[in-house]
């Protein structure tokens, strides 16, 4: 297998056309320029040399399998590392449609996969259900009012889905500071029972 430190070859992409019509060119060019009196040996040297000058112009070089991988190849999925796609996490339901990795975005994904919790989302619009077996989510388009409802808060699968994962984001961070402040609460009570304030009482009086 070819690796990737080797030195770049060319392929030629010039067809049969475009190598007739370099050579007739040529020859014209050749001949005018020695008003019809050139001689077979120039007259071939000249025509060499013009089409390997133009068989050079329309090559393009070959890269090895290794280089191939690392080019983007799909504005879909432009990480090289993740031709296909990054892993989806888990199975994905939108309004009862299965959410397939190949027909998904990068961005889509990486989305899709940090749902954390259940609940409803964009103006209460959609609803997210997140289970053991995966997420579903679900939002009314049944209608010509609820599509335009939609369409004015999201525009793309991309964008619905970011509104959800911000709103999510500050929830959680909202339970993570109420807890610590509940643990906060429990250790201060925790030394401020009876028994504390009898221990301190008679440290203090030594």
């Amino acid at each position: 297998m070819a690796s990737d430190k080797e030195t770049p070859s060319t392929h030629v992409t010039v067809d049969m056309a475009q190598l007739a019509s370099l050579i007739a060119s040529t020859v014209k060019q050749v001949l005018d320029s020695q008003h019809g009196n050139a001689s077979q040996e120039s007259l071939g040297e000249t025509i060499g040399k013009s089409v390997a000058e133009g068989m050079a112009k329309h090559s393009r070089p070959k890269v090895s399998f290794g280089q191939y991988i690392k080019k983007v190849h799909s504005s879909t999925h432009p990480d090289p590392n993740f031709p296909d796609g990054p892993p989806l996490k888990r199975e994905a339901w939108i309004n009862g449609l299965r959410a397939e990795r190949h027909q998904l975005s990068d961005t889509e994904i990486n989305l899709l996969n940090r749902l954390s919790r259940t609940g409803r989302y964009v103006d209460r619009l959609v609803e997210v259900v997140v289970g053991q077996d995966g997420v579903e989510i679900r939002y009314n388009d049944s209608t010509t009012d609820h599509r335009n409802t939609n369409n004015s808060k999201w525009r793309t699968t991309a964008e619905m889905l970011e509104l959800i994962v911000t709103a999510m984001d500050v929830e959680n961070a909202e339970e993570a500071a109420e807890f610590e402040e509940k643990q906060e609460k429990k250790r201060r009570h925790f030394g401020d029972n009876k028994a504390s304030r009898e221990a301190r009482a008679i440290a203090e009086a030594k």
